[in-house]
């Protein structure tokens, strides 16, 4: 189920995604990766390759107000995961949030 989520996390597929990662949670209480695939297809982030550096960056097609940092799924991703995979769950969504908010100040510029 894992395999499926990611792909259509992957194809941009939000909300099919999302549903694929709460039936994982369901089954899965503990598995934090299932509540930060939520978190992703909530905002829906999509990491895209950068040409000049070759890392991925994170693309977001739902923009909220709400600051991703403060989502209870990321909480619940945070609590459930190791201390090495909460470190990196930290970074990307900061990430994240620093790159909704660069969106949300042009939106509000324009």
């Amino acid at each position: 189920m894992f395999e499926k989520a990611d792909q259509a996390l992957k194809d941009c597929q939000f909300d099919q995604a999302m549903n694929l990662y709460q039936h994982i949670c369901l089954d899965f209480p503990d598995e934090a990766e299932g509540y930060w695939g939520q978190l992703l297809c909530k905002y829906g982030i999509e990491y895209i390759k950068d040409p000049y550096t070759g890392r991925y960056k994170p693309t977001c097609h739902r923009l909220s107000f709400e600051s991703i940092l403060d989502d209870s799924l990321f909480n619940q991703a945070i609590e459930r995961a190791s201390s090495e995979a909460s470190e990196n769950y930290r970074k990307k969504a900061q990430e994240i949030s620093d790159v909704m908010k660069t969106i949300l100040e042009i939106s509000n510029r324009e």
